[in-house]
């Protein structure tokens, strides 16, 4: 079996929920995630967070993400009442090492966050070469996008969810470098959606 070339030490990870139709926004536009949220609230869907993030020491988002991130998860690790694994993920979030790529934030507030403009792919790069576990996007499809351009993701966690969005930005575009990946692991959620690992395994042909 090839090789993934690209893998240098710390593994990249894109994790990020699609529509049938490969969208990852409906039709209202950047906030139109209505029809993720009904999926994203099962006991499958949290299991699957929880498992997927487990290895990661550094999390990538982009400005919309940290801040909606920002406004919602450490109230929730401080929660007593909230989901033990809600709580998990909100903890590992509050203590993990989190890069903002934003060319318009001034400061990152969020304990253990830090600002760059530099190309996703560059940065992950530089993060390539120290020690640390997993380097995960957390559903910033922009940096994804960046990623999966310059070839330097490792693996893909997706949460295909049973919904038609219609319209709506979609993850995958023309032109991206064809590559070959292998089904790792797949579980299903109670609300119909699929949660999908998948290693890339080498350059396709």
């Amino acid at each position: 079996m090839t090789q993934h070339t690209n893998v240098q030490g710390r593994r990249v990870v894109a994790n990020i929920s699609l529509s049938l139709d490969g969208r990852v926004k409906g039709q209202g536009g950047e906030e139109d995630m209505s029809w993720i949220v009904p999926h994203a609230l099962t006991d499958g869907a949290r299991d699957h967070m929880v498992r997927v993030t487990g290895a990661a020491t550094t999390a990538l988002l982009g400005r919309k993400n940290y801040e909606g991130f920002g406004s919602f998860w450490p109230a929730v690790a401080k929660d007593d009442n909230a989901d033990s694994r809600d709580r998990a993920f909100a903890q590992w979030l509050d203590e993990t090492e989190k890069i903002v790529f934003s060319s318009t934030l001034t400061e990152a507030p969020w304990q253990n966050s830090r600002l760059t403009d530099a190309d996703p792919a560059e940065e992950v790069k530089r993060l390539r070469r120290q020690p640390g576990g997993d380097i995960i996007v957390l559903a910033s499809s922009s940096v994804i996008k960046a990623l999966l351009t310059a070839d330097e993701l490792d693996r893909l966690s997706i949460t295909l969810c049973p919904e038609l969005a219609g319209g709506g930005a979609r993850l995958f575009h023309d032109g991206l470098p064809t590559t070959s990946w292998s089904l790792t692991d797949l579980s299903t959620t109670e609300s119909g959606a699929i949660c999908l690992i998948y290693d890339r395994i080498g350059n396709a042909g």
